[in-house]
């Protein structure tokens, strides 16, 4: 179920996070995606491509444990942005 089609092409999908490392450093990045409707469906038909061509290991994995960081980027339409935490955000 979920919205309907163009609904779900106007609406877009964003997750902020920020990570704080042991020596103090901060990275923060914004994940922007297709709506999660969308995003889930594409994901698994890449993930599933990946697995049929042989990226695979004996086991349950993650899907960055099997593919890499970069894998929510290998997603149509999906882009991960890093901000400088010296710069404010601005809207």
């Amino acid at each position: 179920d979920g919205p309907p089609g163009q609904e779900r092409g106007d609406i877009r999908y964003q997750a902020a996070v920020e990570v704080v490392g042991a020596d103090g450093a901060i990275t923060r990045a914004v994940l922007d995606t297709v709506n999660g409707y969308s995003f889930t469906p594409l994901a698994a038909i890449v993930a599933a491509r990946r697995v049929l061509a042989g990226e695979a290991r004996p086991g349950f994995q993650t899907p960055v444990g099997i593919f890499g960081s970069g894998f929510a980027e290998t997603i149509a339409d999906t882009r991960i942005t890093f901000i400088d935490p010296a710069t404010p955000a601005t809207r």
